[in-house]
Formats: C-alpha cells, structure tokens, sequence
C-alpha cells in the first residue's frame, strides 16, 4: 500500500474514531486530505474496459402546465408559418395539412408525459464502443387521433421505426445505424466521441471542472462525519459561484458517492443524484443502480422535470477484440456515408457480397 492510500486510511480511521456525537465537524487538516484523495485519481466513466448491459428509464414530465401559455404559443407558431412566405410546403393542401399539426406538435412537445424504458448493450475498450439501445415500452399522456395520426406533419416518436438503434467508434469512424429503419450514417471521425451516457451517469468527476482540487478549496468547502442509517458517512458540501455541491460519501468504499445534489442558475436548476448496490472491480467502486433527478423552482416548490434509472444487469470486465465495435449490418441498409475529404454524403445500399470499404 503506498504512503498516500496509508495516510488516506489513517485519516479515515482518525476521522472515525474521534466520533463523539451524531456529526463532528473535520478540521482545515482532515478537510484538506479528503479533497486531495478524491481528486487525485480521476475517473472519465465507470467502466474503461468491458461489457455491460443496462435497463433505463427515462420519465419526462410537461415542461409547460399553463394552458393560457398553451394557447399563446399555438396562436405564435400558425401567425409565423402564415407569414411566411418561403414556406417548405408550396401546394395548398400540405400547407392546410401543416397548419393542422401545430396544435397537436405544439402539445406533445410541452405538455406531454412520457416513460421510455430501453435496455442498452454496451462494449468499451477505452475511446472504442459500441452501444446497442432497444426500445421496451414508450408511454405517452397525448396521443392523436386517428385522423392526426394520418397527418405526416405530426410529430410523435414512432416506436417501431426507433426500435433499435446501434451507436458505436472503432477508433477511425462513427457508426449511427437505426436497425428498425434499415438506415445508417458512416461518418469518418477526426475525433472521438462522447461515450454513451450509461458509462458515465451519475459519477462525479472528481479532479476535472467544478470538481478539481483547486476550485473546491476556493469554494467555501466544509465537510462533517454524520450517522445516518446506523453508517459513519461523510457529508462534504462547497460552493462556488457556478453551483452549490451537497454530497454523502461512504468510507468504507474509498469515498464513493451515495447521493449529491447539484444546484445551479441561483436555485433555477436543481439535479440530485443517488447511487446504490456498488460492486467493486478491479479496485475500483461501481453503482449498479443510478437514478438522476432533475427539479426547477415553481410556486415554492420544487417541481420535477426529468428522473432517469439506470440499472446495471451485467457486468463483465475485460478486453474486446476489434470486431467488437463495427455493427453488423443487414443487406439493402440505405446508407449515408460522410467523410472530411467530401462535402457531400455518398448515398448507396449496403451489400455484403459487394462490400469494398475497407
């Protein structure tokens, strides 16, 4: 054990030991070598290496409740498409049909209440992944009727057509291939992409933005050791001018974090995350069970906008063979593929027999 994690553990120890009532304040010290420890190993997501499989649920609540704002909003959307005289729509009856979607679009967007639940599979080898997300149930508060839904102009997620999509980089290229809709783009990358939400949900970066050891320091930072549940936790809070960070962390796993809040925007914008059931893997500590919420101020209360769950099914670390990261794709898949060198995408249909890439 090298002398940073032996002092770590001594002060945990300490911390612990000197337990005199139901909270003890840490001193400057104490406070001090808790910000170096979490700080000093940073973590991009919670898995670099490995596969997993992960059922999430993503409830959204309507954005807009008031009716009136409702109404305003249809009125300003069917005057701007009337005074618009370079319309998409050039014959008269797509123009009527376009006019009697805004009322439903305008709804679905703002006042509907929807739940998503999708499994996603996901493989990752550092900057390489692939991620295959399938749709189990969609829920929607508005639905159309079935003369709207007759209607090409209305929008509303078609479940069928969005079924399946797989999202994955070999380290070269981007791959967005919609299975359900027999679609794909290719897209030659001079960058990596972000890696899929599931890989990085909930984990407080610790060392990086907000949460470097330099910005905690200098930000009114103060940490206590409380009992909650019958558990010795550690609740660290800081406050800086771009958010407000309440967090409870465990020692008895290296400090991972149960639950924290982050507020930003003066109270505007609030997001309180709880992580449950870890794992420990390769020394390193896991949730395996995330939810996110997100919450905004409205008569005097907070009101709920977004909660998501991840649950983590399987677990399986490892390295991936190369082949693990390109989607296999169907014949006839209708593809768009797109490169630096060209400033048009390149159209074709995919055949296996007649493949020449690579």
């Amino acid at each position: 054990m090298g002398k940073s994690k032996m002092r770590f553990v001594w002060l945990v120890i300490l911390m612990l030991g000197q337990m005199a009532s139901a909270q003890r304040i840490l001193t400057k010290s104490q406070l001090e070598s808790l910000i170096q420890k979490l700080t000093e190993n940073p973590r991009q997501t919670w898995v670099t290496r490995g596969s997993l499989k992960v059922v999430h649920t993503y409830y959204q609540a309507p954005a807009v409740l008031n009716e009136q704002a409702i109404l305003s909003m249809i009125a300003e959307k069917t005057e701007d498409y009337n005074n618009n005289p370079a319309k998409a729509q050039k014959a008269a009856f797509l123009q009527a049909k376009f006019l009697e979607a805004i009322p439903f679009n305008v709804r679905y967007d703002h006042q509907n209440e929807s739940t998503t639940v999708t499994t996603e599979t996901i493989k990752v080898d550092g900057a390489r992944f692939y991620q295959e997300t399938c749709i189990d149930s969609h829920q929607d508060s508005i639905t159309p009727t079935r003369l709207q839904a007759e209607n090409h102009f209305v929008n509303q997620l078609n479940v069928e057509t969005n079924k399946s999509k797989i999202y994955s980089y070999d380290g070269k290229r981007n791959t967005k291939y919609i299975k359900s809709a027999s679609f794909a783009l290719l897209e030659d990358s001079l960058g990596a992409p972000k890696l899929p939400k599931a890989l990085r949900a909930g984990l407080i970066r610790w060392g990086a933005g907000l949460f470097a050891h330099e910005t905690i320091l200098s930000s009114d930072p103060s940490a206590s050791i409380q009992r909650i549940d019958g558990k010795q936790l550690v609740h660290l809070e800081f406050h800086h001018e771009l958010a407000s960070v309440a967090a409870t962390l465990d020692p008895t796993k290296s400090m991972a974090a149960l639950d924290y809040t982050l507020t930003r925007d003066h109270g505007q914008r609030v997001s309180h995350f709880s992580l449950s059931n870890y794992m420990q893997l390769n020394g390193q500590w896991i949730p395996t069970s995330i939810f996110v919420e997100q919450y905004t101020p409205e008569n005097d209360e907070y009101r709920l906008l977004t909660s998501e769950h991840w649950q983590v099914e399987v677990l399986e670390p490892g390295n991936l063979q190369a082949d693990n990261f390109a989607p296999r794709l169907e014949d006839d898949t209708l593809i768009d593929y797109v490169s630096p060198i060209c400033r048009k995408p390149f159209r074709y249909k995919y055949r296996k027999d007649v493949d020449t890439e690579d």
